[in-house]
């Protein structure tokens, strides 16, 4: 039974039967097969062996999700793209999108021994623009590639149970970065359901499902105001045409530039001394909410003596002379003297 699904050594490897073990995951893991505890058999990153064969049986010539979005994007939306799908299993979904006119399909999965089979189902089919290899969505080598579409096809409780929200930030943010402006991603997430099943089937898991913050039903919220994605559309639930399947809800979101973004581009290109002027602006109101007020009143009355008109020669002339009499008066009434009436002299 251990050797079924499993990509154990011949002749019963220590070593290979120590990393068969079940331990709490870091990103940088990749497993061989379930794991195993004292007692039984898990599949401790959902890796069963044809995982999407077994949700959507029958041969159909594409993957009921593939074709329930080309209904609503287009038959040909993956044409000349390139596609990451992540968690790619047996390789159904990948090789999917390559028959679909993709450039490219990257297929990734934690689990070696799947990603053997899905070679093998390559090799069969003979296609030329995809390609499997076995990593970690998660790990810190993961290739600094761009692609035009990622696919998260039921991925993203597993990545909750093993890594928490810390694994699911890390993948989305990490998908975000992966995408090309205007990259699609095609989301298929577990349900909160569905978590409740296997929330026992280790201490990790339990301590995850525990802490769990961002749930299922919070990750568009998420994509959309944390992340710079726009949700397109909600595909409804998916069934294959033998009534078989899994009915999760697809949620296509496009990535887009952020408002953020234009506004620092602009910042950049405006001269330092304007950026100082404006970073003061901002401290004076984030300090006292009174200055801003003196501010504006002191530029409005500076404002509106530029407008006035300037006096005439003449007018001048007039002021300077009452001006002088008036302070004239002031000084004789200083030192107890009533001041000489000229009236003849005020006009």
């Amino acid at each position: 039974d251990r050797q079924a699904g499993a990509d154990t050594a011949e002749g019963g490897d220590d070593d290979q039967w120590r990393s068969s073990m079940y331990h709490p995951p870091t990103v940088n893991d990749v497993v061989h097969g379930p794991q195993w505890t004292l007692t039984s058999k898990i599949f401790a990153f959902g890796n069963y062996i044809n995982y999407y064969g077994d949700a959507h049986r029958g041969k159909a010539e594409l993957d009921p999700r593939l074709a329930a979005l080309q209904k609503v994007l287009g038959d040909d939306f993956l044409q000349d793209k390139s596609v990451l799908d992540v968690g790619t299993n047996s390789g159904d979904v990948a090789l999917g999108c390559g028959r679909s006119g993709a450039s490219r399909v990257l297929g990734v999965d934690v689990d070696v021994s799947l990603i053997k089979a899905a070679q093998a189902n390559l090799d069969e089919a003979g296609q030329s623009n995809v390609e499997f290899k076995a990593l970690n969505v998660l790990a810190e080598e993961f290739p600094q590639e761009k692609f035009d579409v990622v696919i998260l096809f039921s991925v993203t409780k597993w990545v909750h149970y093993n890594y928490g929200d810390t694994g699911i930030e890390l993948l989305f943010k990490r998908t975000q970065k992966m995408l090309r402006k205007g990259g699609l991603l095609l989301l298929e997430p577990q349900d909160w359901k569905s978590y409740k099943k296997k929330r026992h089937l280790t201490t990790t898991f339990e301590a995850n499902m525990a802490a769990i913050k961002i749930h299922p039903g919070s990750f568009k919220r998420y994509l959309t105001g944390e992340l710079n994605f726009e949700l397109l559309h909600t595909l409804n639930p998916v069934k294959a045409g033998d009534g078989v399947g899994f009915v999760r809800p697809i949620l296509v979101l496009k990535k887009i530039k952020k408002k953020a973004d234009a506004e620092t581009a602009g910042a950049e290109g405006s001269h330092p001394e304007s950026q100082g002027d404006a970073s003061a602006a901002v401290e004076v109101t984030a300090e006292d909410g009174a200055k801003p007020r003196k501010e504006k009143k002191a530029k409005h009355d500076e404002a509106a003596q530029a407008e006035e008109p300037a006096p005439e020669v003449g007018e001048e002339a007039g002021g300077k002379k009452r001006k002088k009499r008036k302070d004239q008066a002031q000084e004789a009434g200083d030192a107890g003297q009533k001041p000489a009436k000229r009236a003849k002299e005020v006009t």
